[in-house]
């Protein structure tokens, strides 16, 4: 037993060989081979050996020495694991042998986990799975276990692709027992109105599928200008925030709408039918009245609360080819209503086109399933002047949501949107410095100077143009007044979709207590917001993954077709291809070390002598094959 000098001494030692050493905290990260990198807290990054990443997982936080390793470059030396956020993830089931593996499904992961033996009941080679670890490597020399939580189904499993992305992305399935007792309910009793109604001529106007429909629109002449009126469905008038469905509500966050199998932020029980604007049935709505001037400026507006009734249900094609002089079925008062909307849309435009920033109109594409869930055909649907109508009347709104957010200093969540990514700013200006010296000056973080740089470029340089597109910052939510740079807005606030959005319904929440002078909800906090983005987030990534996934195997069969593309993505590999007739993306693999491309990485363009490969560029492709494992589809440039 050592006396107390010699423990003296024993500490001091490691004390001093710790000193010698180059402590740091960092965050691992993957790659596409069996190494990894430290990123660490300082700055620095750490290159970490093949078997030393067999301890870790992508995301683990760890304390490590740093050395030199080879070429001078720092390594790191693993000390301590001090965090592990992996826990729950989806994989492929897989058999080599005697064992049993699941390849996860996460990025820069290329390697599989054990499955104990007592975990292998009733699954198979080729089943999509959800798992658990079970067991770290990083104490256990590499062996890492996972416990299986459920099997999703395999490739035959009829919508597997949505089973699987929801699972992947953690979306809420079937509501709490609470939750569902509260909308059985709801469904079951009489829907609560307000003293007033209201006789305007409204209706909706959405697409022909559309059940959960929370806006309705009237419009009249004042002089030369325009009286806008905007009813919006009032699921606040009896959900409450910290009622059971209101909590459901802000842990969905939002309406996903996964092909084939919609994920509801309210029930459809209560989002498609009680508070849904449905043709001819009396609901209690927020209103929205907007003076609009004969420029297309907005003069005033006010809120009320007030029950409507919408007088037809229309949709976005019914509408355009009424404008383009098919028949419909409407009163007098609703087509005097829907000329002046027309009018008034297109003022708006042109007022936004001048004052602030259009976004551009893209096509959407909506896929036709077969009854295996697979895709049957693909649809193009262009935008129409019916869907700039419902476009212009729901953004008006929402600026006179925020504008009265604003001025009643009311802390509501508003839509951020910063412009230019930080990191970007300083390439762009020597960019512009080059191109366009009379734009370098411009403060381009502020909602001035990036809305005088895309206008200017939107009419000199549209290749610039869809260059800046690139590096956008995504959007975010903000507590509070923020300028929507990517609207060209001092702010912008949604309202309009209620029953589809926590967002719309929490600012409901909001502009009802102030008009009725009554206590606003408990405010959110950063956490609260930070959960609420996540959330958001997550619902597009299992849209767009399943999408691709859907895209994948529907090309199986037209190996060696060509189609009509648009270069949407340029990298030092290559360029990516969004097909003009499906929305459907390939990725032609361009780079070779005998006749290699250079990459102006400023500028996105792929160069080689005189041909030259740029975002928004149309090019004929061949599909030259497709990876049903990492759902990726070949294509070759014709």
């Amino acid at each position: 037993m050592l006396n107390k000098d010699a423990l003296s001494q024993l500490s001091q030692l490691k004390k001093d060989i710790r000193a010698t050493k180059d402590i740091a905290k960092g965050t691992v990260r993957g790659s596409n081979g069996k190494f990894g990198f430290a990123s660490l807290d300082d700055g620095r990054e750490a290159f970490i050996t093949p078997n030393d990443m067999n301890r870790l997982f992508p995301g683990d936080r760890v304390r490590i020495n740093v050395v030199e390793g080879k070429g001078g470059k720092p390594q790191a030396e693993l000390e301590k694991l001090l965090e592990s956020p992996l826990k729950d993830f989806v994989g492929h089931y897989v058999v080599r042998g005697q064992g049993h593996f699941v390849q996860p499904d996460l990025p820069q992961f290329n390697r599989w986990l054990f499955i104990p033996p007592n975990q292998r009941k009733g699954l198979k080679a080729g089943d999509f799975i959800q798992c658990r670890i079970s067991q770290h490597p990083f104490h256990k020399d590499g062996k890492a276990q996972v416990k299986v939580l459920e099997r999703l189904g395999d490739e035959k499993t009829t919508g597997i692709e949505g089973l699987y992305m929801a699972s992947k992305h953690m979306l809420p399935g079937e509501l709490g027992k609470g939750a569902q007792e509260q909308a059985d309910e709801l469904a079951a009793s009489e829907l609560p109105s307000y003293p007033n109604s209201s006789e305007l001529p409204f209706v909706t106007i959405d697409s022909e599928t559309t059940l959960d429909m929370d806006d309705a629109i009237a419009v009249s002449r004042d002089g030369d200008g325009f009286t806008l009126s905007v009813a919006i469905a009032d699921p606040s008038i009896e959900v409450a925030p910290d009622s059971a469905l209101g909590q459901a509500a802000s842990n969905r966050a939002q309406t996903v709408y996964l092909p084939g199998q919609n994920r509801h932020m309210l029930p459809p029980s209560l989002s498609q039918n009680r508070y849904s604007l449905v043709a001819g049935e009396s609901r209690p709505a927020l209103l929205c009245h907007i003076k609009v001037d004969g420029n297309g400026a907005i003069t005033s507006h006010n809120f009320e609360l007030s029950n409507i009734q919408s007088q037809q249900k229309l949709s976005y094609e019914n509408v355009s080819a009424w404008l383009n002089g098919a028949e419909l079925e409407v009163s007098q008062e609703q087509s005097d209503s829907l000329k002046a909307l027309q009018e008034l849309a297109r003022k708006r435009q042109d007022y936004r086109l001048a004052n602030a920033l259009v976004m551009e109109d893209k096509a959407d594409y909506d896929l036709e399933l077969n009854e295996q869930g697979k895709i049957a055909a693909v649809h193009k649907r262009e935008k129409s002047e019916a869907h700039l109508m419902v476009e212009e009347a729901m953004l008006a709104c929402n600026i006179c949501a925020a504008e009265f957010f604003a001025e009643n200093s009311i802390n509501a969540l508003f839509s951020h949107h910063a412009g230019i990514k930080e990191d970007k700013l300083k390439t762009l200006i020597e960019v512009l410095q080059e191109d366009h010296p009379e734009l370098a000056e411009l403060k381009l973080d502020t909602l001035e100077g990036y809305r005088t740089l895309m206008q200017t470029l939107g009419e000199a340089d549209p290749q610039l143009l869809l260059t800046c597109k690139r590096l956008l910052q995504a959007s975010q939510l903000h507590i509070g007044k923020a300028p929507h740079l990517g609207l060209g807005l001092e702010a912008y606030a949604t309202i309009t979709s209620p029953i589809r959005r926590y967002q719309d319904y929490y600012n409901h929440l909001l502009l009802k207590a102030a008009i009725q002078n009554t206590q606003a909800p408990a405010p959110l906090t950063e956490e609260n917001v930070e959960r609420l983005q996540e959330q958001l987030m997550a619902g597009r990534q299992a849209v767009r993954q399943m999408e691709q996934w859907l895209h994948v195997q529907y090309m199986a069969d037209k190996i060696g077709s060509e189609h009509q593309a648009t270069v949407a993505l340029v990298n030092g590999q290559g360029v990516g291809l969004r097909f003009d007739e499906t929305g459907i993306e390939g990725f032609a693999l361009l780079q070779n070390k005998e006749n290699p491309w250079e990459l102006d990485h400023r500028r996105l363009k792929l160069v080689r002598g005189d041909t030259v490969y740029q975002l928004g560029q149309s090019l004929k492709v061949k599909v030259e094959s497709i990876d049903p494992a990492m759902r990726r589809i070949a294509v070759s440039i014709v």
